[in-house]
């Protein structure tokens, strides 16, 4: 067994149900952009409803912040918009990898984003890390 087949294995599993999900929302609700100014992929989600944010960061094991955007004056509806960012590159490959298949609208944005050499040697060199320690 190769060392990205070891590093597969540790990775969270998404049940079928939820890759499909994942993929649902993303492609609806969301978007994988790079940042220049952080050399980094992420992955946002948008939504009007802060518990469907909520359920998201549950299965993906997000542990960070949900923002309020606030909004301009010309929009028709006065509800708030709620946004999650997944910058970790760990994170991010992790989604990724799991969904790209089922993504209609995304797939180019995640696959570039999966052959960012960046991104896949910053989580090889982290998970090389994590096992040394162990």
């Amino acid at each position: 067994m190769n060392k990205a087949d070891m590093i597969m294995q540790k990775m969270k599993k998404f049940t079928p149900f939820e890759i499909g999900w994942l993929a649902a929302v993303i492609d609806g609700e969301g978007n994988i952009d790079y940042r220049i100014k952080d050399n980094n992929y992420r992955i946002q989600v948008y939504s009007s409803n802060k518990e469907f944010l909520l359920h998201f960061a549950k299965i993906v094991d997000y542990r960070g912040k949900i923002y309020t955007i606030h909004t301009s004056k010309k929009r028709l509806s006065n509800k708030k918009i709620y946004s999650l960012c997944i910058g970790n590159k760990l994170q991010v490959l992790n989604i990724l990898l799991q969904i790209k298949d089922h993504l209609i609208i995304k797939r180019k944005d995640a696959e570039n984003a999966i052959n960012n050499k960046r991104l896949i040697k910053t989580y090889c060199l982290k998970r090389l890390m994590e096992d040394e320690k162990k």
